[in-house]
């Protein structure tokens, strides 16, 4: 349950239908994608070269998908996220197919683009994620 605590945080701020499961990972439900954006987080920084960069990265990924979050009849995703997580934490091939495609998605969508492209996705994540706590080159962008 490593990859979901570290990003609890987040997860707790999100918001997805209560007919939402995570019983088949779905890479056009906003609360799976987010729970594949915090796997995919993880996974960046295990081992013995850590990527920041991406990590990061994943972090804006998630605070993107969080936005299409429906705003009635809400339960928390940290649930779904965990749910989700629990079941497929030690499954590689589910949750990398779903990060890819989560990510395949939101690479086609014309506002992520623009967010991203604007610096606005990666401005966003630097401010909650982590690894730039306290970090005032990471904060501004001048570090990853």
């Amino acid at each position: 349950m490593k990859l979901f605590l570290y990003s609890s945080a987040a997860l707790a701020i999100l918001s997805a239908c209560s007919s939402t499961s995570a019983a088949n990972p779905d890479p056009k439900n906003p609360a799976h994608c987010v729970a594949a954006f915090h796997y995919g987080r993880e996974l960046m920084l295990t081992g013995d070269n850590p990527d920041y960069k991406v990590a990061i990265g994943m972090t804006g990924r998630a605070l993107f998908e969080m936005k299409r979050l429906p705003s009635s009849g809400l339960t928390t995703s940290k649930e779904i996220g965990a749910d989700l997580l629990k079941k497929y934490e030690n499954n590689t091939e589910v949750m990398q197919k779903l990060l890819l495609d989560c990510r395949a998605n939101q690479n086609a969508d014309p506002s992520f683009q623009a967010a991203d492209k604007s610096g606005a996705i990666m401005a966003a994540a630097r401010k909650i994620d982590p690894i730039c706590k306290d970090d005032r080159a990471c904060l501004a962008g001048k570090k990853y």
